[in-house]
């Protein structure tokens, strides 16, 4: 059985949701850390 490792993003604004493929659970917590941090600083720079 292939078993995938999968972070789905699901934006806020009016954007389509995706999915991103990841090798292992420690990038799939840094993809998750990294769309944080990007929705974070976007929402206080604006």
């Amino acid at each position: 059985m292939n078993k995938k490792l999968r972070v789905c993003h699901i934006p806020q604004i009016p954007c389509k949701a995706f999915k991103v493929e990841v090798e292992n659970l420690e990038k799939a917590l840094l993809v998750s850390k990294v769309l944080g941090d990007y929705i974070y600083s976007s929402s206080v720079t604006e």
